[in-house]
């Protein structure tokens, strides 16, 4: 078993995902020709780079707060860890 789903190049939703009435899907990202295709809740895509900053800043705020289960101190820790990784690899980049 793979990523994938069979015969698609699309990624498995999970069987718990898909059984649960709750969840739903808030960003999907395409690459056509090396170009990124983005779908999402409150987003239309943009040429304007900011608003890969904004995908981006309400990723981290999801991630650390799910990690967190509430403890505010945890998820600011967790964000500023998040932040500083994106720091060193974007500074790699731009070197």
């Amino acid at each position: 078993m793979g990523l994938f789903s069979s015969n698609s190049n699309e990624i498995k939703v999970e069987s718990e995902i898909k059984a649960n009435q709750n969840a739903y899907e808030c960003l999907r990202i395409w690459m056509i020709q090396d170009r990124p295709v983005v779908y999402g809740e409150k987003l239309k895509f943009s040429e304007d780079p900011r608003v890969w900053g904004s995908i981006l800043a309400d990723v981290t705020a999801l991630v650390s707060t799910h990690n967190n289960d509430g403890n505010e101190k945890a998820r600011k820790e967790d964000i500023e860890k998040i932040r500083d990784f994106f720091n060193y690899i974007i500074d790699g980049w731009v070197k």
